[in-house]
C-alpha cells in the first residue's frame, strides 16, 4: 500500500483514555504515515484479561498488521498498560 509523501497526518484523539487510545498516540508519534496507513483504522472491541482485541477494516489489513507490525503494536500497548500480554486483530 503506497504511503503519501509529505501528507500531514492528524494525531489521534486520546479520549476516552483506554489503553488503545493511548497506544495510538505513541504509534502516531513514532511514524505518522505508518500509523495512518495501518493503525488508524483499527478499533478497540474489548479487553479480555491480558488480551486486547481490535477490529480490522478488512481481512487483508488485519493480516498485514498481524504479520508485519504485531511486535510494534504490542510494544506500544504494553508501554501504556503493562498488563497487555497479547493484541489480537480480528474481523
Amino acid at each position: 500500500m503506497p504511503l503519501r509523501k509529505g501528507a500531514v497526518v492528524a494525531a489521534p484523539e486520546l479520549s476516552p483514555g483506554t489503553e488503545w487510545a493511548l497506544a495510538k498516540g505513541i504509534l502516531h508519534a513514532e511514524d505518522p504515515a505508518i500509523y495512518q496507513t495501518w493503525f488508524a483504522g483499527l478499533v478497540r472491541l474489548r479487553r479480555d484479561g491480558a488480551r486486547l482485541v481490535l477490529a480490522e477494516p478488512s481481512r487483508f489489513h488485519g493480516s498485514y498488521v498481524q504479520t508485519h507490525l504485531a511486535g510494534w503494536l504490542l510494544a506500544a500497548c504494553r508501554s501504556v498498560d503493562g498488563d497487555v500480554g497479547e493484541v489480537v486483530v480480528t474481523a
